[in-house]
């Protein structure tokens, strides 16, 4: 009996032991903690304890308490790194007597769940304060289980408010196991009271105690529908910026997609003025109850953005360091940094599909279906309100996807590997009988497999299509031969030659009248890149300038030319809005470059016209 209590003591060491070098390693990695330009913002607030709900408030707030005990940021990447791998610790913990429980202590190293456990996101901290307050359910209830489970189902949801999807089965699963004599019925009430409690408390909490700024968040993906209904309607939906510069916004590609994050590029407009400070709430719930199959249809399309489909490449699944900033905060790239970084970007190339989360909202339904065939245990449960979650977090962001970024995601992926090795922990059996609900789930995971793979097609929107339907008729086609700098014309392409790659039309006989014209659309592809190794990517400028002049100029300048996006396909730029256009009298020429020679080896530019 004592050898036996000596082996358990000395497995647990060596677990703790594990967990202790995990937590070592992310340390000394990320050290003090890699940042966006959200996390330095956040950290700002920490530091003046001025605060404003753009940002969570309560991250920031616990921050400054971090601060009095760490140098720097660094206090939150201890927080985030500790809740972690004590939550798999205690995971493992509770799954000990298992034969592959170690299973569970491999997680904080695997390559999507490393990738960010050293970021400084909100997102991290939502998903690791969850598995942790998860974790405290294996165990039996006390007073201070319940304290640190309020705090952290508090967290949770004020530091990322769509992490209610994600935290509903998990308190429905708390109050049953903690309260096992209450009906069903009264568990599920009391969870959702919970709940409600949660967000009333975090409300007095941000806007009372810390007394945060109000920004109005939500306007950021309001203004994304209502640039996309804009632009169906051929008529502005925003108060202050003219169809126009709508037009223009639609057409700019960000993060690989035209549909999303239209407010950045209108803060960019001559003319603009801060439609946050509109009603913007009272006109999109209007345009959305008068089109709610056009509002559908883009959150739809969006959606399929962010799962990415098996042809898309992984978006944001590792970040590079510290942003550039103004506090002077630098980490310090080592051994260990550049290991993990590897360990990411290798089976990223290698294995595509397990940094895109269709895959893995895919695979939360496989597993969830198959562990519904399986004869019920406690961990098949577990498992169970794992995937569901998952589920639930996933789809929470139908109506609210902003980006492609994999972080979105990363609760689901932490949670659904998860369920998974509980399930090849448990080594459980199927059911004996063939039934009705295997023929059901057997045809659910079919019909949902060809869903998922053929989603993107599905719902795909095409936003070049819907702005061509909005312009105005009239095209005047660009059809002179273009003269060519540092390029060589072949095969219908043009191939890079020199530093300054660039097509110039001389378009004097065309006569244009630059108060007639509104648009300039072409349809340009790039091809290759001529960077050599010992240039970094990032060193390389995105974009295409066009430059254009009238009367008595000899050529183009600097002051009359505006910057593109650099987007393959079509691009349609607003010139009507632009005054340095529209006061050069008559177009004698345009030219066509780009800004960083080392984009392309090769590039096409088709089907150039005006429109007025």
């Amino acid at each position: 009996m004592r050898s036996l209590f000596e082996k358990t003591r000395s497995v647990e060491f060596y677990a703790l032991l594990f967990v202790s070098m995990g937590f070592f390693v992310c340390w000394v990695a990320f050290y003090p903690g890699f940042m966006t330009l959200d996390s330095l913002d956040q950290y700002e607030m920490s530091k003046s304890l001025l605060f404003s709900d753009w940002h969570p408030p309560i991250m920031s707030w616990v921050w400054s308490i971090l601060n009095f005990f760490f140098e720097g940021p660094s206090g939150l990447l201890a927080l985030h790194l500790f809740m972690l791998w004590f939550a798999l610790y205690i995971w493992w913990y509770s799954y000990k007597q298992m034969r592959f429980s170690w299973l569970i202590l491999l997680i904080g190293y695997l390559p999507w769940v490393i990738n960010f456990s050293g970021v400084l996101l909100k997102d991290v901290g939502m998903a690791f304060s969850i598995l942790l307050l998860l974790g405290l359910g294996l165990f039996q209830p006390s007073r201070i289980k319940f304290f640190f489970a309020f705090g952290l189902l508090f967290y949770a949801i004020n530091v990322r408010h769509n992490a209610i999807f994600a935290v509903i089965p998990v308190v429905i699963f708390l109050m049953i196991k903690w309260f096992p004599k209450l009906p069903i019925w009264k568990s599920i009430l009391f969870s959702f009271a919970v709940i409600f409690i949660t967000i009333v408390a975090g409300y007095l909490f941000n806007y009372h105690l810390l007394d945060s700024e109000r920004t109005k968040p939500s306007s950021f993906m309001i203004i994304d529908d209502l640039v996309y209904l804009s632009v169906k309607k051929e008529k502005s939906l925003i108060p202050g910026i003219s169809l126009e510069e709508l037009q223009a916004c639609a057409n700019r590609e960000t993060g690989q997609t035209k549909l999303l994050n239209k407010a950045s590029c209108l803060s960019q407009r001559p003319s603009y003025k801060n439609p946050i400070s509109a009603d913007l709430e009272k006109i999109w719930i209007n345009h959305i109850v008068d089109s709610p199959l056009d509002y559908i249809r883009f959150r739809l399309a969006a959606f399929s953005y962010l799962i990415r489909s098996p042809d898309d490449k992984p978006y944001f699944i590792w970040h590079h360091g510290i942003d550039e900033n103004r506090q002077g905060l630098k980490a310090e790239k080592n051994r260990l940094t550049f290991i993990i970084k590897h360990s990411v970007r290798i089976p990223s190339k290698i294995f595509r599909f397990l940094f895109k989360p269709y895959w893995w909202l895919w695979l939360a339904f496989i597993v969830l279906f198959i562990s519904l065939l399986l004869k019920p245990t406690s961990s098949t449960r577990v498992a169970q309100v794992l995937l569901i979650s998952a589920l639930l977090y996933m789809l929470g962001y139908i109506p609210i996807t902003q980006m492609a970024d994999f972080r979105y995601v990363y609760w689901s992926v932490i949670s659904i590997t998860l369920a998974l090795f509980l399930l090849i922990i448990e080594e459980p059996t199927f059911e004996s009988r063939f039934n009705i609900k295997s023929v059901f789930l057997f045809s659910a995971s079919i019909l949902i497999s060809l869903f998922l793979y053929n989603f993107n097609k599905l719902f795909s929107l095409d936003m070049d299509a819907s702005l061509e339907k909005s312009l105005a008729v009239v095209e005047i086609p660009i059809q002179e031969v273009p003269r060519l700098n540092h390029l060589i014309a072949k095969d219908g392409s043009y191939f890079v030659v020199g530093n300054d790659p660039s097509l110039v039309f001389d378009v004097t006989s065309m006569r244009l009248n630059p108060n007639d014209l509104r648009f300039l659309k072409f349809d340009f592809l790039c091809s290759g890149q001529r960077f050599s190794f010992s240039r970094p990517v990032r060193e390389i400028k995105l974009g295409l300038q066009l430059f254009w002049w009238g009367n008595n100029q000899s050529g183009p300048s600097e002051s009359q030319s505006l910057t593109v996006g650099f987007q393959k396909g079509t691009h349609i730029i607003p010139l009507g809005v632009e005054k340095n256009f529209l006061s050069v009298g008559s177009i004698n020429g345009i030219k066509l470059s780009l800004i960083d020679p080392d984009l392309c080896r090769r590039i096409k530019v088709d089907s150039i016209s005006f429109y007025h």
